[in-house]
């Protein structure tokens, strides 16, 4: 009878060690993809994020013509 509970409790340790390994791998390509994801979302933001140049395509965000913007001095 010793022996059989030595089997059984053999084979669910292997059980739990697989399930946890399979869990491990599954986990890591998780976070790679989400990886991916979240270098893609930020291309992406960077790219929408810069202004287009009228002459030479992209310019630097946040630098828009003194044309296009109103007065906005405090009289």
């Amino acid at each position: 009878m010793d022996r059989h509970l030595q089997q059984l409790q053999a084979a669910i340790w292997q059980g739990l060690i697989f399930q946890a390994v399979i869990a491990a791998v599954i986990t890591a390509v998780m976070f790679y993809v989400l990886y991916l994801v979240v270098k893609a979302a930020v291309r992406d933001g960077v790219r929408e994020g810069m202004a287009q140049g009228r002459t030479n395509g992209r310019r630097e965000p946040g630098k828009a013509p003194t044309a296009n913007l109103p007065d906005m001095r405090a009289d």
